[in-house]
């Protein structure tokens, strides 16, 4: 395999990397073609993304989710990360489980809300998010309703999460009724 060994010299991967761009490179120095025009959801090429199902872990079964569910997948990310989680992007990131140590009042719910709407609303691919949001005393659980209007004139969907101080899951994924 010229021009690729571990320890060593490594291919060029282009401008983008190994993710995307003018096409991946094999070793032997020819490239594959770039994803434009593949479409998992019907779509051309597919708006809101596609990746492999990795909310809480890697699927072992390398399980691809599209549309609205690789949004909201993505955005369950942005809220469970710490802010300034990523290196490259010190604006990304607002943790919600961390928020709900200590007293949960009605102006914290306010600032809870407005965080999640603005950090769903620094994706590329939001327009705008609407955050209803609902604290249930007894069991510490925050449920974060979110209503997402895509860009370019998409469907607006809503994901829905259950935040305790320890976790985060992903209730569901579906239209606006």
């Amino acid at each position: 395999m010229p021009g690729f060994a571990p320890w060593g010299d490594q291919p060029n991967w282009g401008q983008w990397g190994p993710w995307g761009g003018p096409g991946l490179p094999t070793p032997g120095g020819s490239s594959y073609p770039p994803l434009s025009g593949v479409s998992l959801t019907g779509q051309s090429p597919p708006v809101l993304g596609v990746d492999i199902q990795c909310l809480y872990d890697l699927d072992p079964y390398f399980s691809v989710v599209s549309g609205p569910q690789c949004l909201a997948q993505d955005l369950a990310h942005r809220l469970q990360t710490p802010p300034g989680g990523l290196f490259y992007d010190p604006s990304y990131g607002y943790n919600v489980p961390g928020l709900l140590n200590g007293a949960i009042t009605p102006q914290k719910l306010q600032t809870i809300s407005a965080g999640i709407a603005n950090q769903c609303q620094a994706d590329e691919r939001v327009q705008n998010a609407q955050v209803e949001l609902e604290f249930d005393t007894d069991t510490e659980t925050l449920t974060v309703n979110v209503i997402v209007t895509p860009v370019s004139g998409l469907t607006p969907f809503v994901f829905v999460l259950s935040v305790t101080q320890v976790s985060m899951q992903l209730l569901g994924v579906g239209p606006v009724s």
